[in-house]
């Protein structure tokens, strides 16, 4: 592998990186900023059957799990996320090839 293609891969795994990490930020948010209580069996009888979460089932258990271990803190999650994207992101100052 030359130097030239090593370092083409490694900015499109950073690219790759950061975009996931930043749609796993946004899934985070959507799931809490929509959460209800009543959309898991858990925590509500008797059991409805529509989520009301954006993000569907999966979205209703994060937002649970997330509001059960870590309360309000639970955004902060979303903002560590965005904020690690920012640091994945490819920097403005690297040689592109071509």
């Amino acid at each position: 592998m030359t130097p030239e293609s090593a370092e083409k891969f490694v900015m499109i795994r950073r690219r790759v990186t950061s975009l996931v990490l930043v749609f796993v930020a946004l899934f985070m948010l959507l799931s809490l900023v929509t959460f209800t209580s009543t959309d898991l069996p858990q925590t509500h009888w008797p059991v409805t059957g529509a989520f009301r979460n954006v993000c569907g089932k999966l979205g209703a258990q994060l937002a649970q799990w997330l509001f059960f271990n870590f309360g309000v803190a639970s955004y902060l999650a979303v903002a560590l996320a965005v904020g690690f994207a920012i640091r994945c992101r490819p920097s403005a100052t690297c040689s592109t090839p071509g």
